[in-house]
């Protein structure tokens, strides 16, 4: 979810990371949520097209046990992303009306992605959790975000890839 409605990247948009993220390094995709965003969740799951997206329930501890385990995490900045940051999983960060540089990750090698609006009516780094305009800011295409994972894995050694071969290899939170 992201807490606030205005942080929430599209459901699609994750499936087809997920489905991106399986048909080019074999990566299954674990969707994480918290409480009253199971539908966010299922709606990952449905919007990805190959099979391997799975929407889990966890805990705390389980979700900071899948963190420390998976390849790569892929979510705006909530609580999960700090979490798996903390766990020194691989980020790629999803940010519209906040921004990185103010609220982490702050591990050089991780990679965010966000869009610079110059519209008056809508600014970067508003910290609205409703959004007066239509949430433009969160408009970020797959492919920024794709290109932002190819950037990332490859700071990752390939004997950590091979490692996780048969752990959650993405980690997305909703």
């Amino acid at each position: 979810g992201g807490g606030w409605p205005t942080k929430i990247w599209s459901p699609k948009y994750f499936g087809q990371i997920s489905d991106w993220l399986w048909e080019n390094y074999q990566l299954a995709s674990l969707v994480t949520f918290g409480p009253g965003e199971e539908h966010l969740a299922e709606s990952v799951v449905n919007a990805a097209r190959l099979g391997h997206t799975y929407q889990v329930t966890t805990n705390l501890k389980q979700f900071v046990s899948l963190a420390k385990r998976a390849t790569i995490f892929i979510g705006g900045d909530t609580g999960p992303l700090h979490l798996a940051a903390a766990c020194h999983t691989p980020i790629v960060g999803i940010y519209g009306p906040t921004v990185a540089t103010r609220n982490g990750p702050f591990d050089p090698k991780d990679v965010t992605v966000g869009l610079e609006l110059t519209d008056l009516s809508c600014r970067v780094n508003c910290y609205r959790r409703k959004c007066p305009t239509n949430n433009e800011c969160m408009d970020i295409p797959v492919q920024m975000v794709v290109r932002a994972i190819e950037e990332r894995l490859p700071k990752i050694k390939l004997w950590q890839l091979k490692k996780h071969n048969n752990s959650p290899a993405a980690l997305a939170s909703h």
